[in-house]
């Protein structure tokens, strides 16, 4: 188990190197990530925030927030830059909030999104359709677990995900769809190892 800021997270250490580069580069006035197991994700985008000498502004949503990771969020030197939401990140209703929470970013800055929640083709796919819209002109959506596609199909035996029915399908299908969107070939697939 490897730990961010003394919490749990779960990335790969390539993938954490790419997201600092990508902070580095891109400066998002704020970052959104759907999934917020136990709150390390969201303790690495406001810290590597940070370091890019970038006011951190963090948003994780999720459908159950746990007690615990309430408690590390809240005891962390960032508690009051990361703010979440126990909801559906598929549900139209959270839009207000998000509309709210970018308002609170610097004027014309872009945003990074992270979608890192229930893993199946039509959840992600409604994620894309639901949040890209809302988000300024230059943002970076990063789709987690991408890597599925490649993986042998029962390897998520307890998953209703798998080939064919997964991010990867998600993204593509979004793509197809919204000509306004852009595949960022500089950040795919470019570590070591990613789930990206």
């Amino acid at each position: 188990q490897q730990l961010w800021c003394g919490v749990p997270v779960i990335r790969l250490p390539d993938d954490i190197q790419m997201l600092s580069e990508m902070i580095w580069k891109i400066q998002p006035g704020c970052m959104i990530e759907t999934g917020v197991a136990r709150g390390g994700g969201l303790l690495l985008s406001a810290s590597l925030m940070e370091i890019a000498g970038i006011q951190p502004l963090v948003l994780g949503i999720d459908i159950q927030i746990l007690p615990h990771t309430t408690v590390a969020l809240a005891n962390s030197r960032y508690s009051s830059s990361i703010r979440t939401i126990e909801r559906s990140s598929i549900d139209p209703a959270v839009i207000p909030d998000i509309q709210s929470f970018l308002k609170q970013s610097p004027p014309l800055a872009p945003a990074i999104l992270i979608l890192d929640s229930d893993h199946s083709a039509k959840h992600v796919l409604a994620e894309l359709e639901l949040l890209a819209p809302e988000l300024p002109v230059g943002s970076y959506i990063m789709v987690a677990d991408t890597i599925i596609e490649e993986l042998p199909q029962h390897h998520y035996s307890d998953r209703p995900w798998g080939p064919g029915n997964g991010p990867k399908t998600a993204a593509d299908e979004f793509l197809r769809r919204n000509h306004n969107f852009n595949f960022a070939e500089e950040w795919c697939r470019r570590a070591l190892l990613s789930e990206f």
